[in-house]
């Protein structure tokens, strides 16, 4: 789980192993606001979940906070487009695709697609996001994450995000297999493995 808590290095190790990330830069308090190529740019805590604290802000923007931050650009494209993949233990369980509610109630009018804010979920093709996601939970040896891709360039995706302690109620929802059984099984195959009891 610590490995891919902090969002920065996360995203530092993903680039690394060059795997197609959304553009991402440290913020420090006092610093201002990038300009990443579109009118606002995303920013969220580094250490944040469940959508605390992402807000929209205009790049030159002052930025002041008591903890890091980053920074990402606006992504335009339907949110409902953006696929979460559940990972364990080195395989592709299932995909989603979370749908924002109507009202986000953090970021201003940045749509918060989390279901934790009253997003709604539905199901997505595995089939195109299995081989990135499971290639990004190898990077950061993830025995069961969350990977929230994006749509790149040519149908291709992007990785925005991972997600050490993903919410499996969605997922579950729209699987065939029961993935609270299969996330416990690969956490406890990752605790024999490592020889505690």
């Amino acid at each position: 789980m610590t490995r891919c808590s902090d969002k920065w290095a996360t995203h530092e190790n993903l680039n690394l192993s060059g795997l197609p990330t959304v553009p991402t830069q440290l913020l420090l308090p006092d610093n201002l606001i990038p300009d990443l190529g579109t009118m606002r740019t995303v920013v969220k805590p580094c250490f944040g979940a469940g959508g605390r604290g992402i807000r929209l802000m205009i790049p030159g923007e002052p930025f002041i906070s008591n903890e890091p931050y980053i920074a990402q650009p606006e992504i335009t494209s339907d949110p409902r487009s953006y696929v979460r993949v559940l990972v364990c233990d080195g395989s592709a369980v299932a995909a989603i695709h979370r749908n924002p509610p109507n009202k986000s109630r953090e970021g201003g009018n940045l749509r918060v697609n989390n279901l934790e804010s009253g997003g709604e979920s539905e199901p997505a093709n595995l089939k195109p996001v299995a081989e990135i996601a499971v290639a990004a939970a190898e990077v950061l040896e993830g025995t069961v994450v969350g990977v929230d891709l994006v749509p790149g360039l040519n149908g291709s995706y992007e990785i925005l995000e991972i997600n050490s302690s993903p919410g499996l109620e969605g997922v579950n929802r729209h699987s065939p297999m029961n993935v609270y059984s299969v996330a416990a099984r690969a956490v406890r195959r990752a605790v024999l493995g490592s020889g505690c009891t």
